[in-house]
């Protein structure tokens, strides 16, 4: 049973758990300091932080800019970014309060979906 104080914690555990394909994640603050992290080092998480924070707050301006021209009644929201490279997808939910990252392996496929899809070009099906 999940208590309130361990309700993020347990949600990254079952994130990591459950995403086989998940790399790591950073949790950066306000400031854009990480202040958890796993999968990375703190070297390369303080790396993202700087990275992503500066990012975060280009693509802001940018939505700001571009969305006030459309209609000054607007308040755009930056919801989510999603950065894919042949090595990595990293994915950016910024917050009021704070950033989570999320590091995937972009070329993971999961063992079962594999052999459903071999099944299927054999001309098998499976539930």
């Amino acid at each position: 049973m999940e208590t309130e104080g361990d309700g993020p914690d347990v949600y990254l555990r079952r994130l990591i758990h459950d995403n086989f394909g998940v790399l790591g994640y950073v949790i950066l603050n306000k400031s854009g300091i990480p202040v958890e992290y796993h999968g990375i080092d703190q070297a390369k998480a303080t790396q993202y932080a700087a990275l992503i924070t500066a990012m975060v707050d280009n693509t802001r301006d940018f939505l700001d800019t571009c969305e006030r021209q459309r209609d000054p009644m607007i308040e755009p929201e930056l919801q989510v970014l999603r950065l894919r490279t042949k090595k990595h997808e990293i994915i950016i939910t910024p917050n009021e309060d704070f950033i989570f990252i999320v590091i995937q392996n972009p070329n993971y496929i999961e063992e079962e979906e594999t052999n459903n899809s071999n099944k299927e070009d054999k001309g098998e099906y499976s539930d």
